[in-house]
């Protein structure tokens, strides 16, 4: 079973285009300044076959798909069902605390790896957070695994936010600098909102 923590066809804020923005539940890095702690847990969120998922995206316009979380290569079999369904996903763009080193040679890894177009590997640290480009510090490494998207236009990719009501909470999609993340984090304190 897939562990979405929440998924959204948002605008161009995690690449290029129209994108299916998919968190999944679950994540053992526990980075310092991790944006989505509450995504970190290894607890059921919300739970789909991968057939189901599929289905339920179907219907949805988008260019391409960004996967986050939570730690993406904790679910890689199912994630790369979930894509193997899809008629038209894209490019696909994938965040992972994991160095590619790490994947090569995984057997679950390497079932998702020929989907990905882009991955963006490496644990945030939130010391080397400068606000630049389409990853969450400058430590992580933005790799081209196929040819189309452009490694230099997202390294040097803007970075916006965008908020969403989620009736339980707020949703954020974009990858905050540590000053706007200060500035979001003290909006909320105190309010009866999460946010994601």
């Amino acid at each position: 079973m897939l562990n979405v923590a929440a998924y959204r066809v948002a605008t161009d804020i995690l690449g290029p285009g129209r994108r299916l923005c998919i968190w999944v539940q679950g994540c053992k890095r526990r980075c310092p300044g991790c944006i989505a702690p509450e995504w970190q847990a290894l607890r059921p969120a919300m739970l789909f076959s991968p057939e189901e998922f599929a289905g339920r995206c179907a219907g949805m316009v988008f260019d391409g798909i960004t996967l986050s979380g939570g730690e993406p290569f904790l679910q890689a079999p199912q994630l790369a069902a979930f894509l193997s369904l899809l008629p038209h996903r894209g490019n696909v763009i994938c965040f992972t605390g994991n160095r590619y080193e790490e994947l090569c040679g995984d057997p679950d890894a390497e079932l998702l790896l020929p989907y990905i177009d882009v991955l963006i590997d490496g644990e945030y640290k939130e010391e080397a957070n400068t606000g630049a480009g389409l990853r969450g510090s400058d430590n992580q490494r933005i790799i081209a695994l196929k040819e189309g998207l452009s490694v230099s236009a997202l390294e040097t990719y803007p970075r916006r936010l965008e908020l969403h009501d989620e009736g339980d909470g707020t949703l954020l999609v974009g990858i905050p600098d540590r000053r706007a993340w200060a500035c979001i984090t003290s909006f909320f304190e105190g309010k009866k909102r999460r946010i994601s």
